[in-house]
């Protein structure tokens, strides 16, 4: 259903003038080179997975869930890796990976084709900390 959804509202822009956005989470980890195909035959040109963090002390996420969420360290690099390995030079790339220490900063890999800054904060980040 989300592949007609998004094919269908491609179609519906005038320009292919559209992000693909994503929360890498160990659910989706193995299946964005299948994003990235299917946004390439939309017309897509840039591609930003940003790293799921989790803060154990915000009392809106469902604690249940999280953990299980949360990439195990290294596992955000291979992908990184995988999709650039694969799709380098076919669109623009940006990746945005959180501390393994404080999840409290991110890094971000501008990769071809963005003039988007190259760092970036996560929004829940308490400036006091930093």
């Amino acid at each position: 259903m989300i592949q007609i959804g998004t094919v269908i509202f491609a179609e519906a822009l005038l320009a292919n003038c559209f992000d693909f956005i994503t929360t890498v989470t160990r659910i989706n980890i193995d299946k964005l080179e299948v994003l990235v195909v299917l946004g390439l035959d939309m017309g897509g040109k840039m591609f930003i997975f940003r790293e799921v963090f989790y803060y154990p002390d915000n009392e809106v996420v469902d604690h249940s869930r999280m953990p299980g969420l949360v990439l195990r360290n290294g596992e955000f690099r291979q992908m990184m890796d995988r999709v650039l390995g694969r799709f380098g030079g076919a669109a623009g790339f940006i990746f945005a990976d959180t501390s393994s220490s404080t999840h409290l900063r991110r890094r971000c890999y501008r990769i071809r084709g963005s003039k988007r800054a190259l760092t970036t904060r996560s929004t829940l980040e308490r400036p006091e900390l930093l």
